[in-house]
């Protein structure tokens, strides 16, 4: 119940809410038809939870990030304007959460992506220093004894072109 709650929380927040109220960094620009553009944010942990906090934890108390914190969310954009915003869940469900501005419409897709962690998440823990042994290896994530499935950056981002290819290309239904 609690993962839903945070993933509500994160889709309403990457719908509502500027990069700097949200604490996300933004990663990668994708150049789409026209204006458009397709802009993946990742959420850092170390930012979202406050460095103070962030530096107090342990390995094991960072595990809990791994799978169950949304870490990146995306956006699609017309010449600055929002168009898209779609949050990623990596969990169990592997799920995109959309909220489409121009038509009013927030709706939930399952997602084909295969893995655990996202590499941004992967390379953020890898980077702390909290873990002197983890790394990517033959594409998987360890950490703190554990191994990860990992998501590449470029399987998400070309996972979320997909969908939004079909949703900004999708035939008007009929009333």
């Amino acid at each position: 119940m609690m993962k839903y709650f945070l993933l509500f929380i994160f889709y309403f927040f990457i719908a509502n809410f500027s990069k700097a109220q949200l604490k996300i960094v933004e990663k990668n620009a994708i150049p789409l038809d026209g204006n458009d553009s397709l802009i993946h944010y990742y959420m850092p942990v170390s930012l979202n939870l406050g460095k103070a906090k962030y530096d107090t934890l342990k390995p094991n108390e960072i595990e809990k990030y791994i799978e169950t914190v949304p870490a990146d969310s995306f956006q699609v954009t017309r010449n600055g304007q929002l168009l898209l915003a779609i949050g990623v869940s990596t969990g169990t469900e592997k799920q995109y959460y959309i909220s489409d501005k121009i038509n009013g419409k927030k709706t939930v897709e399952n997602s084909e992506i295969n893995g655990q962690v996202s590499e941004y998440r992967a390379t953020e823990l890898i980077g702390n220093g909290k873990d002197n042994k983890a790394g990517i290896i033959f594409g998987k994530f360890k950490y703190n004894g554990k191994d990860y499935s990992l998501i590449t950056n470029s399987n998400l981002e070309n996972s979320v072109l997909k969908l939004v290819d079909e949703i900004m290309h999708a035939a008007p239904t009929k009333k």
